[in-house]
């Protein structure tokens, strides 16, 4: 509410009279008009004699008031007149300037002279009624909504124009200017699948941001901005996680039939991540891990798994992750192997091997498993002599295989080797080298005993170690 006050002295005597005009005035936006309130006193020093009068005016912007001044008599403060105008229309700017003038027929005689008529004016700024629409509500709301906004826009269709848009920085209408009512309150943006991407390719490192709702009021060429900050907040924006995992041993495929089936120790699985960023982020990284043993691209293998699972991880550049897991069809193959026991040969020629380990008894899917055990030997330090196959007998996931040899010379080193095969691979035992050690034995030149020789409890003779 605007409001002010002037006044005007005469006489050369002192104290003055003074007329003094207070005013106020009350602004209605809607109708962009004001009224102004004028208030007229007078101040008389000395007891002074005048008549009531009838011609005295105030002009308010250009309209003259009447008003009757009343009759004075002591010296005081006289209440000479109260006027409210009619509307007083403002610029389209909302801007409005007036003149006030007050014309006071004064009529006293004091000494002999008279006062005549006396007059105090000036000119006075209004309130400047504000043209431009303000935003008075917007929502905080995520990149898969319509985000509506209230508005206040009391001037109604007096605007040239009313739009609204969403700016990410304040730089610039990024979710362009769309018109809004002018004798609304409320909008919604319904954004399309392009304005959502705008949204979403500036949140790309993070899952929110802070964006400014804009009110644009244009009036008389001139343009008015109001805004709020809200956050934007990316939803459902984890990346995609597919893996697939196949065996691309072709050694293992032959047995189990199935590029889906594993074999444990031997199948070496490549994988396929299909990994995929979601609205407008991208990947910052991936990871596979399958026992011990990481990798971090997004297709590769893994070789001689233990393991009966994967877990792949995806993240992308807003800092989300998805994992999965992926189970494998795991075939648990026992691994084989191969032990050797040897007897050195007795002194009538015999000896027996004993060859036994575990073995996988089962089947690949395909095919089962198949064992071949076989057995070596080679005299003193010749050459080994061929292969030959012995038979096991097979207990659950465990095998051994007796084999009886004779016509063996005992006084001869023997080394001895096993091996067997599966459907998988090979494994060869240790060597195995014995000798026989008999009870005595002799020469044309000496006679030998090789084990202690008692008479009693005494020991009279021992194995002769000179040789």
């Amino acid at each position: 509410m605007a409001s002010g006050s002037f006044s005007k002295a005469w006489t050369s005597y002192e104290p003055q009279y003074e007329m003094t005009v207070k005013w106020t005035s009350t602004a209605n936006r809607t109708a962009n008009t004001s009224t102004v309130k004028v208030d007229v006193s007078l101040y008389v020093p000395y007891k002074t004699s005048t008549s009531t009068r009838y011609d005295n005016t105030i002009t308010i912007n250009g309209v003259e008031y009447d008003f009757t001044a009343p009759a004075l008599s002591n010296a005081g403060t006289y209440q000479l007149a109260s006027v409210t105008s009619g509307a007083i229309a403002h610029n389209a700017n909302g801007k409005k300037s007036i003149t006030i003038s007050v014309s006071y027929r004064f009529n006293a005689t004091i000494s002999g002279t008279f006062y005549g008529t006396q007059t105090a004016t000036a000119t006075v700024d209004l309130d400047t009624i504000p043209k431009q629409a303000t935003i008075t509500a917007a929502p905080n709301f995520n990149d898969e909504a319509n985000p509506t906004i209230t508005y206040s826009n009391e001037v109604g269709s007096i605007v040239d124009s009313l739009e609204a848009c969403i700016s990410l920085t304040g730089a610039a209408d990024d979710i362009p200017y769309r018109a809004i009512s002018k004798t609304g309150s409320s909008y919604t943006f319904n954004l399309t699948a392009a304005e959502r991407k705008t949204l979403r390719a500036a949140t790309k490192d993070s899952n929110s941001r802070t964006v400014r709702f804009y009110v644009k009021t244009v009036l008389d060429g001139e343009t008015y901005l109001s805004y709020l900050a809200k956050t934007l907040t990316i939803v459902n924006g984890n990346p995609t996680l597919s893996p697939t995992v196949e065996d691309i041993d072709s050694g293992m495929l032959a047995l189990t039939g199935n590029k889906n089936k594993f074999v444990r120790y031997y199948s070496n699985p490549s994988y396929t991540m299909n990994a995929a960023a979601l609205k407008e982020a991208s990947i910052d990284s991936v990871k596979a891990v399958c026992g011990a043993v990481t990798r971090t691209t997004q297709t590769g293998e893994f070789y001689n798994i233990e393991n009966d699972s994967i877990t792949f991880s995806v993240t992308d550049s807003r800092g989300n992750t998805t994992n999965k897991v992926v189970a494998l069809d795991m075939i648990d193959y026992v691994k084989l192997s191969c032990n050797l026991a040897a007897a050195a040969p007795s002194t009538d020629g015999n000896a027996t091997l004993t060859i036994s380990g575990n073995y996988f008894n089962g089947s690949f899917g395909a095919k089962s498993n198949s064992l071949v055990v076989q057995y070596r030997m080679k005299i003193n330090d010749d050459s080994y002599g061929a292969w030959t196959t012995a038979t096991a007998t097979k207990t659950g996931n465990t095998y051994k295989a007796i084999v009886n040899l004779s016509g063996l010379n005992y006084l001869n080193t023997y080394t001895f080797q096993a091996k067997c095969w599966d459907a998988v691979t090979i494994v060869e035992s240790a060597e195995k080298r014995v000798k026989t050690t008999p009870t005595f034995d002799w020469s044309d030149t000496d006679f030998n005993f090789n084990v202690p020789v008692k008479i009693a409890t005494d020991t009279v003779l021992r194995r002769n170690t000179d040789n």
